[in-house]
């Protein structure tokens, strides 16, 4: 809420607590409710985007994650099978060379360790290393027991004694060797150059997830989040409007006016400017419910509020603080002003009577009348229920004297 300044014609400050009731929202409550719901459906749609994405971010992460672990674990050990290839065949040599029973120890170490690594890479059951081992192209398991086959039989025919089968043996397994080396590292590029381009597949996947992520955000952030904050505040503003307003006649209630008047008389302690308290009713308003019915004494009411709002100053403080009783807080108003003010509202109710229609449907008028009882007060520190008491003294008064008149006290 603001509070309203402007100045008078001596270029003071002056001060309206009516402007401090918020205005109607227009929009019904009912409607408002409808755009929130859709703005929460449409927030829960981003939500859920937001959520599936993210969730297909951690796969992709995980699936990301288990390729490369796989990767490593298929090119350790093609390569730990390609080191002992060459492991095998140099010490084949070796054994050859020297006919040593140590070489030929190792060789047959060797030998049983490249099938041992053979067996344990097959069955690993990673499906990576199987498709490379009998891959059409390299026929890797295949050549590995032909390898294996041949270093067993450098080995044998050097420990029988048959040198010339030895060597050809040896040659046999250097030319199987060449071959299963080209083969290993082939098929290893190819598999590095498939995963790699998986990964990048799937990182280019997680960039997308990314940014559409980020572009939910800001549609959200543009068609959802400034729109339900909008509506919102105008929520908070209906119901703040609803709670300080009375629904028949659409003036402030008693809370309100209580509130507001109580700010008025603060403005006063501060400026010791003047003002007036005023407390009026409608005269024999009860006839007016038992004679023509409370539909009709509603439309008396709603009457006497809009020649209310016609008559008084725009900064003039109205409320309806009871059944027929009402208030008025008249700011920076001297006691003659004030007593202007409320006559000229008094003659206005006497002479406009309200129109309405009877039990047949036809139009008629019935005329009223209202009683006033005016405080005003030029000095001294009052509280607000003490004003209230005392305008409330020159009412009984008013309407003690005829009604349809106005009576003030000066304090």
């Amino acid at each position: 809420m603001t509070q309203d300044i402007d100045n008078d014609k001596r270029g003071r400050k002056k001060f309206s607590p009516a402007s401090l009731v918020p205005a109607p929202m227009g929009p019904e409550l009912m409607k408002k409710d409808d755009k929130l719901q859709s703005l929460t459906r449409a927030y829960v749609t981003a939500f859920s985007i937001i959520a599936a994405i993210s969730i297909f971010g951690h796969v992709v992460t995980a699936h990301i994650t288990s390729r490369q672990r796989d990767n490593a674990n298929v090119t350790f050990r093609i390569t730990n099978l390609r080191s002992l290839v060459d492991e095998v065949a140099s010490q084949a040599s070796t054994f050859r060379a020297t006919g040593n029973s140590f070489d030929d120890s190792l060789l047959g170490s060797d030998i049983n360790e490249l099938q041992q690594k053979f067996i344990e890479a097959e069955a690993s059951g990673n499906d990576d290393i199987d498709r490379i081992f009998h891959d059409s192209r390299y026929l890797i398991s295949k050549s590995l027991k032909i390898f294996v086959q041949r270093a067993n039989d450098v080995g044998r025919y050097e420990r029988t004694g048959h040198p010339d089968q030895a060597t050809a043996s040896l040659k046999a397994l250097t030319d199987q060797q060449r071959i299963l080396g080209l083969n290993l590292d082939q098929a290893l590029r190819q598999y590095r150059t498939h995963v790699i381009g998986e990964i990048d597949r799937a990182y280019s996947l997680q960039l997308y997830g990314v940014l559409i992520i980020l572009l939910t955000l800001l549609l959200e952030m543009t068609f959802i989040f400034r729109p339900l904050v909008k509506n919102l505040a105008e929520y908070h503003r209906s119901i703040l409007h609803l709670a300080l307003t009375d629904m028949l006649t659409g003036i402030n209630n008693r809370r309100a006016f209580m509130q507001l008047a109580r700010i008025g008389l603060a403005y006063y302690k501060r400026h010791k400017t003047p003002f007036a308290l005023v407390i009026m009713d409608l005269d024999h308003f009860k006839a007016v419910n038992d004679t023509y019915g409370h539909k009709v004494g509603d439309l008396v009411l709603q009457h006497y509020t809009s020649l209310m709002k016609k008559t008084l100053r725009a900064n003039d403080t109205l409320g309806r603080i009871g059944g027929e009783e009402f208030a008025i807080f008249l700011p920076q108003t001297s006691p003659e002003e004030a007593l202007a003010v409320i006559e000229r509202f008094r003659k206005c109710v006497a002479s406009t009577p309200c129109p309405y229609k009877d039990a047949d449907g036809m139009p008629q008028n019935l005329s009223y009348s209202s009683s006033f009882g005016i405080v005003a007060v030029t000095q001294g520190t009052w509280a607000l229920d003490e004003l209230i008491v005392k305008a409330d003294e020159q009412l009984y008064k008013a309407k003690d004297g005829g009604r349809n008149c106005a009576i003030m006290t000066k304090v």
